[in-house]
């Protein structure tokens, strides 16, 4: 009785401060939403819960529709924020369908169901063979729920992150895409479903314009590229100027990685470095950011004041991506390619005494100049990275955050263009 007396009380309280905006809303109202279906389906059968049970469903419906895009990524222009919403979807959606009130809503609108089996199959594609997803955009290590523990011992967690400290992953995400997945199948016992299900569905190649997001695979490598809106309706308040950078993992371990957040409000200069291009894997300009934002602290760090990139994918196959932006008046275009043992990037840019083409390396990573160029060796394989003749390498350092608050020291690979034209080229080998 104290346990339902709390829950009603929480219910109440939420319920008179939903963090709902007709202007833009995102994740926080979807929680909101999240917390009273649970609750809902918890609560004794009266007239009051079944007024709620309703309400919820037909809110978990319009926001489906309002946060999600018709490619089944998040609004958010987040690969964190995305599962984050994912998941509360996923759980309001299972407890609200064991319900009378909430089956009759959602059980019958079809264009939902379709809709979150894209968010499934949005949220496995941008995710990498070992369960981590790469950190486009924000990322404040926030999960809905989670009832898996993804860290076996403290010596193969500190070896990935970097960190001496093991604790639970927040960006391995084998548990979110088990439970979209039961969701959509309607399975009674979720709980088995997330310990049982290690499906992994993989494709070749995956791109999703309106997100904007393309990856490409094959038996050894996994490299993404991000081209697109700033999200959140043109706030960007989730967003990193890291339009063409690219990611790349070999087995399952990111080499070339995206450097993270770091954090918020507490450090705005910080928070302001990790979202800048340089801090991505693309090209940058020495003293202008592709988009701009407004000095200061506070709700200024949740902010993008333009939205001029024009990013945007311009083609995809199962070895090739094109993809460009003109946040500078001139264009960008940036082609990866994507060969057994080989991962080749050209970047096409009219300035070039401006630009300095950024490739961040994960802790794991050690970095040595060599006469062709740079050595990478890697716990899982060893590479090498060139550039085309002329141009200018040199390493950096950098630093690497792996979840929100935390950031290690690590390194990255500037490159200053001698033309209009750069090629690198990274040529690897994996380990026996």
């Amino acid at each position: 009785e104290a346990m339902l007396l709390s829950l009603y009380d929480h219910a109440c309280f939420v319920l008179g401060h939903l963090e709902w905006s007709e202007g833009m809303r995102g994740n926080h109202y979807l929680a909101c939403i999240a917390g009273l279906s649970v609750a809902a389906a918890y609560f004794p059968a009266c007239r009051w819960t079944a007024q709620l049970r309703r309400w919820c469903a037909e809110q978990l419906r319009i926001e489906a529709r309002y946060q999600f895009l018709p490619d089944g990524g998040n609004f958010e222009a987040s690969i964190a924020y995305h599962r984050f919403s994912a998941e509360m979807l996923g759980w309001a959606t299972w407890f609200l369908n064991r319900t009378p009130e909430g089956h009759n809503i959602l059980g019958r609108d079809r264009e939902f169901w379709l809709l979150l089996e894209r968010i499934t199959t949005f949220t496995e594609q941008t995710t990498y063979r070992s369960g981590v997803a790469p950190q486009i955009g924000d990322n404040d290590s926030g999960r809905f729920v989670s009832f898996l523990p993804l860290a076996d011992d403290a010596e193969s967690y500190g070896t990935w992150h970097a960190d001496p400290h093991p604790y639970l992953s927040q960006r391995n995400h084998r548990e979110t895409c088990a439970l979209l997945r039961a969701v959509c199948r309607n399975e009674e016992h979720i709980l088995d479903a997330l310990f049982d299900d290690q499906t992994q569905h993989r494709q070749a190649c995956f791109y999703a314009h309106t997100f904007g997001v393309a990856v490409l695979r094959n038996a050894e490598a996994e490299v993404f590229l991000r081209a697109g809106s700033i999200g959140q309706r043109g706030k960007g308040g989730h967003a990193h100027n890291d339009q063409l950078s690219i990611t790349l993992a070999l087995d399952g371990q990111e080499v070339i990685a995206d450097p993270g957040t770091g954090i918020y409000l507490a450090q705005p200069a910080m928070r302001n470095r990790f979202r800048s291009t340089r801090m991505h894997s693309t090209l940058a300009l020495d003293s202008v950011e592709q988009e701009t934002w407004c000095e200061g602290g506070g709700e200024a760090l949740f902010w993008l004041t333009s939205d001029r990139a024009h990013a945007r994918i311009v083609a995809a196959t199962e070895r090739l991506i094109i993809a460009e932006h003109t946040a500078w008046h001139l264009p960008h275009r940036r082609v990866v390619r994507l060969e057994d043992g080989t991962l080749v990037i050209e970047d096409f840019f009219a300035a070039p005494s401006e630009a300095t083409i950024w490739f961040h390396l994960h802790p794991h990573v050690r970095a040595d100049r060599t006469g062709e160029g740079v050595r990478l060796e890697m716990p899982q394989a060893h590479a090498i990275l060139t550039a085309s003749g002329g141009a200018t390498i040199m390493l950096e350092e950098s630093l690497y955050s792996h979840s929100y608050g935390v950031w290690t020291p690590t390194r990255a690979i500037a490159i200053q263009p001698s033309g209009t034209r750069t090629q690198v080229t990274i040529r690897w080998q994996l380990r026996s």
